[in-house]
């Protein structure tokens, strides 16, 4: 070969050369060391806030974003890499303007970035990938990041995706959790994190105690000195998701209102300080004051009152309805409804919101400048068929409760069906003086039947009412005068409930059951006693005055 042949080849040789080169440059070829931040050295805080505003699916609020911030604060320690401009060693391959190359000696196939804009970026990627399209790869992160829910099991399950480590993910999960609980989000609006489930949440006074986790809560009012905080004592509102006590402080008054609001009445616009005047009261919330006080300790003007309740309602779509002169303000599951804090003449609002069945609390704030003073608040179903407001009782289910100045009523709740006759009946426990009276009401306030003295077989009340439509309805226990004492309520399916089963209740072994027979002419004294449907049995039975049974 000559030498000017062996020249030009050896020249190919290194053209090629040059081009494979100036091409590694453009293809794999990583930066000069100068434009690369470490991980771990990057400015984090700024990092981690344009990183939570590019998540999606939830995207991070903005009264969200500091907690995100913290949270991958949180998260990066346990991390704590070289790779250029990637602190949570995110391995996603870019190429093009945000060509990647691996860390050096990683066998884990963690990324380098070119910018501070691409580490961002293939982070975001990252938690936001989505594998066979099904949008859960990295949701629980996404939804805590968001304040959405905090699932402990989820987000175990997706750091270990992450990093491969179980260790590794129960330890950042316990930062989370932390960050998550010890802030305002973590429980319901006005709480404050009190207690770990199965430990026990402790307090001095009286509290309301929430208990949950992901927005869903069980509650319990007028709670004194510290409650345990576990399923055995709330039920379960979150499955599968460990959950916390959250406590919020009250002051005098009556501990609980079972069925009722709890309503505290401040003797200030702001409802702040201890409460004037604290008492229980019904549902619906129905005032009108003119110029006048709402009781004692309260000025004609310049108050205000929140109602707190517990109500079970079943799932659907409803309208919440706020009448008003002045400010109004409600809540459901510390949820802002209506937002009316000014003064005004009387003014209706509304607000509907699709609710899901459960025990819900309700939160109702007023406050009255001046001049009139009026506040009425209900909701009703988007059918039309309102919803309940009381505790939840189910055919053949006794109940007992203590009637008082302080809890003059207490209201329950029903399902049935149209064409459905019911019977219900009150009898006082342990205190004779006691005069009870029973009402039954559809969920929207109607009243159906009532009685106070009717029935004098062993109970105070007793009333039969066949019920007009499906859904359902209130059933309120209450009294006349001002004796205060225990009482029991039972309600029964037809008729029969009237005397047949007395004998689970009462002494009945003097009852005149022949007398009643035939009172209802019911001939066979042989046969069981059947007033099932028999509307005209309740005028027989209301003669029976004279047998004198009481109750125990």
């Amino acid at each position: 070969m000559s030498n000017s042949h062996l020249l030009s080849t050896c020249s190919r040789w290194l053209a090629l050369l040059l081009i494979l080169v100036a091409a590694g440059l453009t293809l794999g070829a990583q930066p000069a060391q100068a434009d690369c931040v470490p991980g771990n050295q990057v400015d984090k805080p700024a990092f981690f806030t344009d990183l939570a505003r590019q998540l999606r699916n939830p995207s991070v609020p903005e009264d969200a974003l500091d907690f995100a911030v913290r949270a991958f604060l949180a998260w990066e320690p346990y991390e704590n890499t070289a790779a250029c401009w990637n602190p949570l060693a995110t391995t996603l391959r870019y190429s093009g303007e945000c060509q990647s190359w691996i860390l050096p000696g990683n066998s884990a196939g963690v990324q380098q970035y070119p910018s501070r804009e691409c580490g961002i970026r293939a982070t975001a990627d990252t938690l936001n990938y989505t594998f066979n399209g099904n949008g859960l790869a990295y949701q629980a992160i996404r939804r805590m990041m968001a304040k959405q829910g905090f699932d402990e099991a989820a987000l175990i399950e997706e750091l270990r995706r992450w990093v491969g480590s179980e260790g590794y993910a129960r330890a950042v999960v316990s930062q989370w959790r932390e960050l998550y609980y010890g802030s305002s989000g973590g429980g319901p609006p006005g709480y404050t994190f009190c207690a770990w489930e199965d430990e026990r949440c402790s307090f001095g006074g009286v509290a309301d105690v929430a208990y949950g986790a992901n927005g869903q809560f069980a509650y319990r009012s007028g709670v004194s000195g510290g409650i345990d905080c576990n399923n055995g004592v709330f039920g379960d509102p979150r499955p599968g998701v460990r959950k916390a006590c959250f406590a919020r402080t009250t002051s005098g008054g009556p501990a609980q209102c079972p069925g009722q609001y709890r309503a505290e009445y401040y003797a200030n616009r702001s409802l702040s300080g201890s409460p004037a005047l604290v008492r229980c009261e019904g549902w619906p919330i129905v005032h009108d004051w003119s110029g006048g006080s709402p009781g004692q300790g309260v000025p004609d003007d310049g108050f205000s009152v929140r109602w707190t309740g517990r109500a079970r309602i079943e799932d659907g779509t409803y309208t919440f309805i706020a009448r008003a002169d002045d400010g109004i303000r409600v809540r459901l599951d510390g949820s802002l409804l209506i937002d009316a804090w000014r003064d005004q003449s009387p003014t209706e609002y509304r607000a509907t919101r699709d609710v899901p069945a459960g025990e819900h609390e309700v939160q109702v704030e007023y406050y009255e400048n001046g001049g009139g003073a009026l506040i009425e608040f209900r909701w009703e179903r988007a059918s039309a068929t309102a919803s309940c407001q009381g505790q939840p009782i189910a055919l053949e289910q006794r109940v007992e409760g203590r009637l008082s100045s302080a809890t003059p009523s207490i209201s329950y709740c029903l399902s049935a069906s149209a064409g459905q006759i019911i019977s219900a009946r009150m009898f006082a426990l342990g205190n004779d003086e006691l005069d009870t009276y029973l009402r039954v009401l559809t969920a929207d306030g109607r009243l159906l039947a009532e009685n106070d003295d009717g029935l004098n077989i062993g109970y105070n009340s007793f009333l039969s009412v066949r019920l007009p439509q499906n859904g359902a309805y209130r059933i309120e226990a209450t009294r006349y005068g001002s004796t205060e004492g225990r009482y029991a309520l039972r309600v029964e399916a037809g008729f029969e409930a009237a005397v047949g089963d007395l004998d689970r209740d009462c002494d009945v072994d003097n009852l005149d059951r022949d007398r009643l027979r035939s009172l209802l002419g019911q001939a066979d004294l042989g046969a069981d006693l059947d007033l099932d449907g028999v509307v005209g049995a309740r005028d027989a039975i209301f003669q029976m005055r004279s047998v004198g049974v009481r109750c125990q």
